[in-house]
């Protein structure tokens, strides 16, 4: 079993999260989706397709299904075709997961969670109004269907509750795709 996240923490990753995130200087969605399907199209290449490809189960935090949340609500720089046309997104797409697991969370927590972190790439994930858009997005039934379509499963993870209750949920949930 592999498990993955994005962005990676090395090349164009390390761009994104202590560049591209910046709210001093922000970048476009455009720029944005650009640097994120670049990073997705080296770790398929380099990682989850010869994985894949070798039998074993990969594990994916965040992927496509974030860029396709994310970018467009940013601003009107890039649509959501166009986003999908982009080579990663493209190729995360052509092997669109088993299963995706969205988690709930209202974006006021969202925002708490973030700012509680000790590391110093919040970015523009920090404020409320923006990550209200994203819960929209998420939890829009044209985002769910366009994973059905693609042959992903899609279930909702409640995450308003305990750490204690996510944790015992989540086991159970890996049980069940186990």
């Amino acid at each position: 079993i592999f498990f993955t996240f994005e962005p990676t923490k090395t090349w164009i990753g390390a761009a994104i999260r202590y560049e591209l995130a910046r709210t001093d200087k922000p970048y476009s969605g455009l720029v944005s989706a650009q640097a994120f399907s670049l990073d997705r199209l080296i770790m398929y290449n380099r990682l989850i397709i010869p994985a894949l490809q070798a039998g074993k189960k990969i594990i994916q935090d965040r992927s496509v299904s974030t860029s396709i949340a994310y970018q467009p609500a940013m601003d009107d720089s890039i649509k959501q075709d166009e986003l999908l046309k982009l080579p990663g997104n493209a190729l995360a797409m052509k092997h669109a997961p088993d299963l995706l697991v969205l988690t709930d969370l209202e974006p006021e927590d969202i925002a708490d969670r973030i700012n509680n972190r000790n590391d110093d790439n919040k970015g523009v994930y920090q404020d409320v109004e923006f990550m209200k858009k994203i819960s929209e997005r998420y939890r829009a039934e044209w985002y769910s269907q366009l994973f059905l379509d693609h042959g992903s499963s899609v279930h909702t993870f409640d995450t308003r509750v305990t750490k204690q209750t996510m944790t015992i949920n989540f086991i159970k949930l890996l049980e069940t795709i186990f």
